[in-house]
């Protein structure tokens, strides 16, 4: 029986989804949104901590004043894929993806993972939109998009979100940018405020390279940055 919902549901599902993105321009003269999930994407390119290994991005169009979304992608950097392969290869039962990671490790290019449900189960999902399909002629629920990169930063998340929408949708970007952006200053105070929950402050300390690290990226004099740095903490 739930076969046969999910089926229908999926069906209702694309049309939706397909209403959305007729209303896209695929020449390339179009902006696309972009949503960060998570405040450790922006503790890293502000220079406060090492940049994410993945993160969880939301995309979207503007329809007048208003925001349609039209998927979301998890991004997934080397650096992540080579911490978390140790503990993998000990795993039996994770031979195949050890060997999918070890292949994408030896090139220098994007790479795709797919996640599958099985289509009796209650819950199932498969994506909207024409994608891999698998052995029983399912769709992903969903997908890790693999950057070459050490970090994420808006390089990485523009080359995934280029390389989805044109592989996915068949459309062209002229450009990308941030929905919704959360600012140094903000990303500081959050920042220390994690820290002191985690107890790792016993009053506060900013490095020399963290200083110099963000007088290179904001562009402003030392003095300036510690009045910043030294701001948030109080």
């Amino acid at each position: 029986m739930w076969k046969i919902v999910n089926s229908l549901i999926s069906n209702i599902r694309r049309l939706r989804y397909n209403n959305t993105i007729k209303k896209v321009d695929k020449t390339g003269r179009n902006i696309i949104y972009i949503a960060v999930t998570s405040l450790n994407y922006w503790w890293g390119n502000y220079g406060f901590s090492e940049k994410t290994g993945w993160e969880d991005i939301g995309i979207y169009v503007k329809d007048g004043n208003r925001f349609k979304k039209l998927g979301w992608i998890c991004i997934c950097a080397r650096s992540y894929l080579e911490h978390g392969l140790e503990e993998l290869e000990n795993d039996p039962d994770e031979m195949s993806f050890v060997k999918e990671i070890k292949g994408f490790l030896k090139d220098d290019e994007i790479k795709y993972h797919y996640y599958y449900d099985n289509p009796n189960y209650k819950d199932f999902y498969e994506v909207p939109f024409e994608a891999e399909r698998n052995e029983m002629n399912v769709k992903p629920r969903s997908m890790e998009i693999w950057h070459p990169g050490g970090g994420i930063d808006k390089g990485a998340v523009d080359d995934c979100v280029r390389s989805f929408m044109k592989k996915f949708l068949d459309i062209n970007v002229e450009r990308i940018v941030y929905k919704d952006i959360v600012s140094p200053e903000e990303a500081l105070q959050e920042y220390v405020e994690e820290m002191e929950r985690w107890e790792q402050y016993k009053g506060v300390v900013f490095s020399d390279d963290l200083i110099q690290s963000l007088e290179d990226k904001w562009k402003i004099s030392k003095e300036k940055v510690l009045e910043i740095l030294n701001r948030s903490t109080k």
